[in-house]
């Protein structure tokens, strides 16, 4: 991997990725994947902490595949749906299989031809939205009825000290 030094633009670095953190942080509005890369070439370059650089890391390459934006599929469930022009003025949602992600275009293994027209989605209707709530509610009895308890106690428990701190209040 070329590695570009920020401070350095003519300086040629090479170097290998050995670990990359399974746990992002936020900083400065992005989310950061810690990565470590040991150099292997620095080629007369004197490196100073404190320098920035941008490394393109390539973890997996395919070529000649198809790919669609990532803002064209559905997520359901554990599907992946887009919306396929059939006709004039009509559509119909298909399944595909997905594979390789930049998080930007997303590689389509099965479910799409390069003729077929894609769609943007349509916007979810408020039905459809509390219908996956609910079936997502149903996913997850236990943690939603430990928030929910939560909630109760919380809110029992804030009624209970603003009554107490009223009471104070009115004794002589």
């Amino acid at each position: 991997m070329t590695i570009k030094i920020g401070a350095l633009p003519n300086a040629s670095v090479k170097g290998r990725l050995e670990k990359i953190w399974l746990k992002a942080h936020k900083q400065e509005q992005a989310t950061v994947f810690p990565i470590e890369i040991v150099l292997t070439e620095v080629a007369g370059a004197t490196l100073r902490a404190g320098y920035s650089a941008n490394a393109e890391v390539i973890i997996s390459r395919r070529d000649s595949v198809l790919y669609i934006p990532e803002r064209l599929i559905i997520q359901r469930h554990d599907s992946s749906f887009v919306t396929v022009r059939t006709g004039p003025g009509k559509t119909a949602e298909r399944a595909i299989k997905t594979g390789l992600s930049d998080a930007i275009n997303v590689e389509v293994l099965e479910g799409l031809q390069v003729t077929d027209s894609i769609v943007e989605p349509p916007r979810a209707r408020s039905l459809e939205v509390w219908r996956d709530f609910l079936a997502d509610l149903r996913a997850q009895k236990l943690r939603t009825s430990l928030t929910v308890l939560g909630i109760a106690w919380g809110t029992v428990a804030v009624v209970v000290l603003l009554a107490f701190g009223v009471g104070l209040e009115r004794q002589p």
